[in-house]
């Protein structure tokens, strides 16, 4: 890819490699980050590093508060689970010292007016991660602070994936394949992957709806910033009609069924009549013609500057020796459970929001305003 041309313009997963010298944190030891926290208990999510067939949704892992240095003695002691102190927006955690938001400077991917103000935390064990998804804003940065982590990533388009929106949570799109086991996998799916390895000083670009696994090798710590696109307001309009169909249908459920409806941050959704002031909003947001003209953060910076400095290279396609490696990574002894049948209610949400009937509807929608 041509140095001028802007990052956020690719199709593609991009990694930047040895790009943080310049931020202190990246300099930082661990017990850095434990005296920059000054014993805050800091709740953390506890998963288990047995494999299942359903990855681990958050609904059903239990929560710890503990300090960093607890959490530190635990992750070595502890081998049967992970502990996952995840997406925690920075400028909550930083009141005593500002500077360390403004010394995180997205400068080194093209994006200097980004800072820690705009990013979120992640600090986990090795085994920690979060099931595979798909982000429906804007598109990803993320830089890797200490210790590595693995991504999988598949293209927007892999249908095995099987999109899911159960459980529910705004801009977040599941599939329930648990990447977590490699007994889970399928060769041919695999093979569609894109796969790198983060290492301390590395800055991973995700483009806009590619599906992503990511699992700690290591105790790991890493800060992420999205970054808005000129897709994002009719990204928007379609969640609006998701959570509209979610809040109209969650009041006819049991108990039971709202938990495994909806994922934790969640269970305050607002009602369907304040869910279609949101979406009168967001019609609101959208241009005559439902095309929205302005310009991204990439499409401006280009023309400000050229990014011919920036050192990056796709990520590549994953090797048949790492397939091989994946394939016989996990030896584990668990009997072949079968992944449970979704419910028929949830099964019509996720045909209701399968991508083409949102595309079809909201312009259908839209042309009721022009």
């Amino acid at each position: 890819m041509a140095g001028e041309e802007s990052v956020l313009k690719s199709r593609e997963p991009l990694v930047f490699r040895n790009a943080l010298d310049n931020w202190k944190v990246f300099h930082w030891t661990f017990d850095d980050w434990t005296h920059f926290f000054r014993g805050q208990p800091l709740k953390f999510r506890v998963g288990s590093k047995k494999c299942s067939k359903e990855p681990q949704w958050e609904r059903s892992s239990r929560t710890i508060t503990m300090t960093l240095d607890e959490f530190k003695n635990l992750a070595v002691e502890d081998s049967d689970s992970w502990y996952y102190f995840d997406y925690k927006h920075l400028n909550e955690y930083c009141d005593h010292d500002t500077s360390f938001l403004d010394d995180i400077n997205w400068s080194c991917v093209g994006l200097p007016e980004r800072s820690g103000k705009d990013s979120t935390l992640w600090i986990g064990s090795k085994g920690a991660h979060t099931p595979c998804h798909i982000d429906t804003y804007g598109c990803n940065f993320v830089a890797q602070i200490f210790g590595r982590k693995r991504w999988l990533l598949f293209p927007p388009d892999t249908v095995q994936l099987k999109p899911s929106r159960i459980p529910y949570e705004e801009s977040s799109i599941y599939t329930h394949i648990n990447f977590q086991c490699s007994r889970n996998y399928d060769p041919k799916l695999i093979e569609k992957a894109f796969s790198v390895e983060l290492d301390p000083g590395d800055v991973l670009f995700v483009p806009p709806q590619w599906w992503h696994y990511v699992e700690n090798l290591s105790t790991a710590i890493s800060i992420n910033t999205w970054v808005p696109m000129a897709t994002d307001n009719l990204a928007r309009l379609k969640e609006c009609l998701v959570r509209f169909l979610v809040t109209t249908i969650k009041p006819t459920l049991t108990s039971e069924m709202c938990l495994e409806l909806l994922n934790p941050n969640e269970d305050d959704i607002e009602s369907s009549a304040e869910c279609l002031e949101k979406l009168s909003h967001c019609i609101t947001q959208l241009p005559v013609g439902h095309q929205n003209d302005s310009e991204d953060q990439g499409e401006s910076l280009v023309k400000k500057r050229k990014l011919c400095h920036l050192n990056f290279k796709a990520v590549e396609r994953i090797s048949k020796e790492q397939i091989d490696n994946l394939m016989n990574s996990c030896s584990c002894d668990r009997a072949d459970d079968q992944q449970k049948d979704l419910p028929l209610v949830f099964s019509l949400v996720n045909s209701f929001c399968d991508e083409k009937v949102l595309d079809s509807v909201s312009q259908n929608l839209l042309s009721h305003y022009t």
